[in-house]
């Protein structure tokens, strides 16, 4: 018995309708693939999709996070560093989102501009201006005797945390690495701060001397000896 011939509406392309032709002809699917070039698994697909109308586009996969979704994150970013430093699986919860957090991920890589995590920069310690003030002092008492030094202290403070106080990971777009919400700041102190004075002076040492600040006014005028 002769095999069946494919009567349907034509395949959007030859080589399809070849390939289907084929199949019902019972050929090989080595020999489909040498024929047509067409890899086996995507014979198994055309085959399986059925045949659609000449020049009709395929509907593509449905996006599980789509524009709206990462242009709402975009604009939560803008303004707030706390914002820029959630974990991707803290997103999913905001959005309310049914995806994993690999994907929110996945999905703001991919948009443009791209949203990516990276290490937040840092404030200086000290700025430029500063650091030429510090060597100018020195270079001006470059020549200092001894009795000259006896009568100069040097004296400075810390700043401890028990917590760790490395550089956070932070989501922005090319070129937002030293945008002011963008930028750890060191420096802030909070209540759980250890904070310690010392000085020292030509063969003097100090003690060291730990203080406390009230929450809510770090300044000096309001330190407490501890």
């Amino acid at each position: 018995m002769a095999p069946p011939t494919y009567h349907g509406p034509e395949w959007d392309t030859p080589t399809r309708t070849r390939v289907i032709q084929m199949r019902l002809d019972k050929v090989p699917s080595y020999k489909i693939q040498e024929q047509t070039g067409v890899p086996r698994r995507s014979q198994y697909n055309i085959a399986q999709s059925g045949p659609r109308r000449p020049g009709a586009s395929r509907p593509g996969p449905k996006h599980k996070v789509d524009k709206d979704t990462i242009e709402k994150m975009r604009h939560s970013l803008k303004g707030h560093y706390n914002e820029r430093k959630k974990r991707w699986d803290e997103w999913v919860e905001d959005l309310n989102l049914d995806v994993t957090p690999r994907t929110v991920k996945k999905a703001a890589y991919d948009a443009r501009p791209r949203l990516k995590k990276g290490k937040a920069a840092q404030k200086k310690w000290i700025t430029t201006g500063h650091a030429e003030k510090r060597m100018a002092w020195c270079q001006e008492r470059e020549n200092w005797e001894d009795w000259q030094w006896k009568q100069v202290v040097f004296s400075d403070e810390t700043h401890m945390h028990h917590n760790a106080r490395a550089a956070d990971q932070v989501i922005r777009e090319p070129g937002e690495r030293m945008a002011p919400d963008a930028i750890q700041k060191k420096l802030d102190k909070g209540p759980m701060e250890i904070h310690v004075w010392a000085a020292i002076g030509y063969n003097f040492k100090s003690k060291l001397i730990f203080y406390g600040m009230s929450e809510g006014d770090l300044t000096k005028s309001n330190m407490t000896l501890k």
